[in-house]
């Protein structure tokens, strides 16, 4: 047996191999002389060859298109030879690289025994398995030699850890070489070594080929292959050291090799090493000086003074990136005096900007110190202390929040998701709030531009109970985020701004650590890093650690003969040179960034599966170089990135497709048993795994964080998060479970856009339409019947009657033949609601009546997490608003109230808003504009609560409509035609005819006729279009008013009670029959047809305090006593 590379066979086939020999010289391909010889091709055979013939032979791809070229060219004749010299293209470059060099052993032996055809299978499948297991490590195969195998771990890609690939990937070899079922038993032996190497693509005529490496590195690699024994790999020192504790290993000794003037020490791989190893150390960050910001801090201190004496105070910091908020911040932090006082740190995280509460969970869970290995109780023994020892209840609500079970100590937590939500932020601010009141508090929020929703608005709590409470609290954000809170006596904001040439003169002087360095460099930097502190302090410390400077004792002095290298002109630039010659640690530093802006010592161990000596030398540098500082606080030793930008500068580094490999590596960590209490929020495990292009993962995690989400009641942050899921279901394959996920997502995320971005959003019918197609693509029914719930709801707040309609048809007709009682109800209350609207007020009766009836508090409550709103509250709604219009004023009152008492009992949000918006409407319908306000209040504080803008427009519509009812004029019918333009902006259509009536009633008792009338126009309008006529009474009664301006308009008033007869508006009756009585009585005539009052009050229920019946009762008695 001998090297597969170096055997010489020329002498088995004589002269005929020279022609051949000469050919391949002449075409720069003469090292594969001994390759076309084994395969005894003869210079007839030459022009024969495929390209599929060379790779047998062992070319490599370069060589291979080279020789076909030539041989095109040869075969065109001699007038294509004549060209021009070609100058050689070479492209290299110097790097580390480890290089492997298999042996398939006794080839020769093996060859002599087996038919050809059978040998060539044998060597087929000897390469294919060294492929793989190269493939699988992310090597590259640079050469075949017929029976052996050159290969490079480094290029074209580098890794951190090529060492250890190369060694996993020889000891795969070595173990699945003699498990080939083939025509003779096979083994390897396998050499590797590391070291400095020219390599590249160098191309031109009798020039060096592709998958050349220059150094002796191939050659000591070379020389330990062939040492080996078989099944056996050997290794280099420098391999060794590098691969570190990974393998184990049987050092063979000291060699002489031949070629190498020193001796060579040789470590033969034994096999896999399996090392646990954590360390608990952490060090201060190197702080820098505090440059620019004295007056900024000395606001600080003032404001912490305040606080001390009860004056809570809320300070905003602001600016871009880079800017120093957090260097400011810790100043503040480091400066404060006397240990006599608390400091609470959270820190906002671009991950979790749609996860509830997710700062505050990570500073409980650090100041509890919880770990995973804790057990319950003693968890909830942590949790009692750091809140001071709670009430039972808190204690609940507390460990629910940070996902300890307590159930076996405390007993069960007997509240819906939306009074867990509401009594988890009483209680954190309660603990906040009171703990301040004990010790005087520093509460820093940094990096609030990434909040989530749910922590926002607990915030919010907290800055208006913060006034007495002896806490500051300040608040960092980058430019472009607004907290919205209203101007106050104690907060204030603090904008930072950009450093002047001094201020930078200054950071430099202090990164140089007092040497002197030249004007140029100051005027450099000053250009380079637009007086941003942190552009100052990497743009310096790039020229400091460059060749353009060279430190003597006490100066820096400029080294002009060197060539300048390019002064990064951003960040990034700056950043990559830095990241660039941390070598190694660089790809610890992108590994950390895929991670995330923190990150634990065991969760990179397990993402970079580097030895724990190359990781803890990698951390070390990183530490050492500023890039990251360790956090002692953590449970766990954790590292965080010095400045959001350095870490996105390190993640953008890396290639789309390392940035996969590694975020896939990150959720198998996450996915550990060891790691996943800590760290696997569905949020988390989405993120990465839509990184990862595993888009399966991914959606089913996007679905459970919006799932839980939802249950929280953190609606903002659900629609974000389904949002996501359907995004990615959008790049997959049409097919029969692709829309059986979209439908589930589809349905749940249409329930929480319902209430967030409101019924009559285009997001919201869009997303019921997109289920409806689903469902019978699909031939669903128990999820389309929601979904046409949703797609009813959506037409009707948009005014498109004759579509809610028929799809309200559609419900009942599914409601028959499922025979579901819960079908059955709300298919009624749909159809219900659009009789009532168009006008038809006593089906529309019957139908609420009997959905109503159906109603069963213990089978049906759930049924408002799926349907978005609790069945008997809307139904109560529309039941109330008829049962006014049909003449019984105080029971529709007391049918509303109920709704409103019922929705809160159940404490869902939406339920709640939704009877509060037709309580407004109620009150207005009797003209009790006073009861108005407190109940708008509510509504406003609610929906702002959990984000429901559209409901805040509805609060906003009802409020300025009682002001017109009060005091109609100029200003108060503008605010309310904006409020109602506002509400007709979201995408709701219904109640324009109604709103327009009102305003023209508003404008006509102002004293604006005209404008009144252009108002009934546009109301009419609307009616013809829309359909919408429950009110069309009011409107004619408006218009007989506005055109009763000489006598009496007995024509219009006729045609007013007319209308209210035919649709059972009794209440409408009534009023336009008192109106009409009244004109004639201004204009002392008679009616044409006089209404019979006290007939229509005889139909009329109660309501003697209301004013409309009041008012006709005052008429009644006047026309006695006249």
């Amino acid at each position: 047996m001998g090297t597969a590379w170096h055997r010489a066979t020329a002498d088995m086939h004589g002269s005929r191999m020279t022609d051949t020999k000469d050919w391949l010289a002449r075409h720069g391909l003469s090292k594969y002389v001994d390759a076309f010889s084994r395969h005894e091709i003869e210079p007839g055979d030459l022009s024969e060859l495929s390209d599929d013939d060379l790779v047998t032979i062992g070319l490599p791809l370069g060589p291979r298109r080279r020789f076909l070229k030539a041989m095109r060219e040869e075969n065109q004749g001699p007038a294509a030879t004549q060209r021009a010299s070609q100058v050689p293209n070479i492209v290299a470059e110097r790097r580390q690289l480890t290089v492997m060099f298999i042996d398939l052993v006794g080839s020769t032996a093996i060859s002599q025994k087996l038919d050809p055809e059978d040998l060539a299978e044998v060597l087929r499948l000897f390469k294919e398995t060294c492929a793989a297991a190269v493939a699988a490590f992310d090597g590259h195969i640079a050469s075949y030699y017929g029976d052996g195998i050159m290969v490079f771990f480094g290029f074209p890609h580098a890794h951190e850890d090529d060492p250890e690939r190369a060694i996993h990937a020889g000891l795969r070899i070595i173990r699945e070489i003699p498990e080939i079922r083939t025509h003779a038993h096979l083994e390897v032996r396998i050499g590797i070594a590391t070291g400095l190497v020219v390599v590249g693509d160098l191309r031109g005529e009798k020039m060096f080929e592709d998958g050349t490496a220059m150094g002796e590195t191939p050659n000591l690699a070379a020389r330990l292959q062939s040492m080996a024994d078989p099944g056996t790999m050997i290794v280099a020192p420098t391999t060794q050291e590098l691969a570190g504790e990974a393998f184990e290993y049987v050092r063979r000794g000291t060699f002489q090799l031949k070629g190498f003037a020193k001796e060579v020490e040789a470590w033969q791989v034994t096999g896999t090493r399996q090392t646990v190893s954590r360390f608990l150390a952490a060090d201060d960050a190197r702080m820098s000086s505090l440059v620019g910001r004295t007056q900024e801090h000395e606001t600080l201190q003032s404001k912490w003074r305040l606080a001390c004496q009860g004056h809570g105070q809320v300070v905003s910091v602001s600016g871009e990136a880079g800017i120093g908020k957090s260097r400011l911040i810790e100043e503040l932090r480091r400066k404060i005096p006397g240990p006599d006082h608390q400091q609470l740190r959270f820190q906002c995280s671009p991950f979790h900007d749609a996860s509830a509460l997710y700062p505050i969970i990570r500073q409980l869970e650090n100041a509890a110190e919880l770990r995973a290995n804790d057990g319950a109780d003693q968890k909830l023994e942590k949790i009692s202390s750091i809140l001071g020892d709670p009430s039972e209840g808190s204690l609940k609500l507390a460990a629910t929040l940070l996902s300890v079970p307590f159930e076996d100590r405390l007993g069960p937590l007997d509240l819906t998701p939306e009074q867990i939500m509401k009594q988890t932020l009483e209680m954190l601010v309660n603990h906040m709030i009171n703990s301040a009141q004990e010790t005087p508090t520093l509460l820093l929020f940094e990096d609030a531009h990434w909040i989530d929703p749910t922590t926002k608005t607990l915030l919010d709590r907290l800055v208006n109970r913060i006034g007495d409470a002896r806490l500051l609290m300040v608040m960092s954000y980058r430019t472009g985020f607004d907290p919205g809170w209203p101007q106050s006596h104690n907060l204030m904001h603090v904008a930072l701004q950009q450093l002047d040439f001094v201020q930078v003169k200054e950071i430099v002087n202090d990164i140089a650590k007092g040497k002197t360095v030249p004007d140029e460099v100051y005027h450099l930097i000053a250009a380079r890093s637009n007086g941003v502190p942190l552009f100052v302090e990497e743009v310096t410390k790039d020229l400091l650690e460059s060749d353009l400077l060279t430190e003597r004792a006490d100066a820096y002095t400029l080294d002009r003969s060197t060539p300048s290298p390019p002064v990064p002109k951003t960040l990034h630039d700056a950043l990559m040179a830095r990241l660039d010659r941390l070598s190694s640690a660089k790809e610890v530093a992108q590994i950390g960034a895929v991670i995330g802006p923190q990150f634990s010592y065991p969760m990179i161990a397990s993402v970079s599966r580097f030895n724990e000596r190359a990781l803890r030398s990698g951390l070390d540098s990183l530490v050492d170089a500023g890039i990251v500082i360790v956090s002692a606080s953590e449970p766990e030793e954790t590292f965080s990135y010095r400045h959001a930008l350095i870490r996105d500068t390190a993640y953008n580094s890396l290639l789309k497709r390392e940035r996969r490999t590694l975020h896939a590596r990150v959720v198998e960590a996450l996915n550990s048993s060891s790691l996943h209490d800590n760290f696997a929020e569905p949020e988390i495990l989405a993120h990465h795994y839509t990184m990862a292009d595993m888009p399966d993962e991914a959606i089913e995690q996007w679905y459970q964080a919006g799932q839980r989400a939802v249950e929280r009641s953190a609606g903002i942050e659900a629609a974000t998060q389904l949002g996501r899921a359907i995004a990615l279901l959008k790049q997959q394959d049409d097919s029969v479970d692709r829309d059986r996920k979209e439908t589930k997502i589809q349905t749940l995320r249409a329930g929480v856009l319902r209430s967030t971005a409101g019924i009559a959003a285009d997001e919201t019918g869009a997303v019921y339409a997109r289920i409806r197609d689903l469902c019978n693509r699909l031939g669903e029914t128990e999820q389309l019947f929601p979904v046409l719930n949703g797609l009813y709801a959506y037409h009707l707040v948009r005014g498109e009657y004759d579509l809610a309609k028929d799809v309200a048809a559609q419900l009942l007709e599914l409601a028959n033949l499922t025979e579901e009682t819960h079908h059955t109800m709300i298919a009624h209350r749909a159809m219900g609601a659009v009789l009532l609207h168009i006008g038809h007020q006593d089906t529309a009766y019957d139908h609420l009546w009997q959905a109503l009836h159906l109603y069963d508090p213990q089978q049906h409550s759930r049924l408002a997490y799926v349907y978005g709103t609790d069945h008997a509250a809307i139904t109560s709604c529309f039941l109330s608003i008829t049962v006014w219009l049909r003449g019984e004023p105080d029971r529709a009152l007391e049918i509303q109230h109920q709704a409103v008492a019922t929705a809160q009992e159940l404490d869902h949000a939406h339920s709640l808003a939704q009877t509060l918006t037709y309580l407004c409407m109620l009150h207005l319908l009797r003209r009790e504009p006073e009861q108005v306000y407190d109940v708008a209040a509510r509504l406003e504080e609610l929906a702002t609560k959990h984000t429901f803008p559209f409901m805040k427009l509805t609060a906003n519509v009802w409020r300025c409509w009682a002001d017109a009812q009060i005091t109609p004029g100029p200003e108060t019918i503008r605010a309310m035609r904006e409020a109602s333009e506002a509400w007709w902006a979201s995408g709701a259509g219904n109640y324009k005819p109604v709103f327009l009536t009102a305003l023209a009633e508003a404008s006509l008792t102002a004293g604006e006729p005209m404008a009144a009338q252009r108002l009934l126009d546009e109301a009419r309008e609307q009616q013809v279009l829309t359909h919408e006529g429950w009110a069309q009474a009011e409107t004619d009664r408006i218009q007989a008013l506005v055109r009763s301006t000489d006598n009496t308009a007995d024509d219009l008033f006729m045609d007013a009670l007319k209308t209210a007869r035919e649709q059972q508006a009794r209440m409408f009756e009534l009023r336009t029959a008192v109106d009409y009585v009244q004109t004639c009585g201004h204009f002392d005539c008679t009616p044409a047809s006089p209404p019979d009052l006290r007939e229509i009050l005889g139909k009329i229920v109660g309501g003697a305090q209301t004013r409309d019946v009041a008012q006709a009762m005052s008429l009644l008695d006047q026309v006695k006593l006249s």
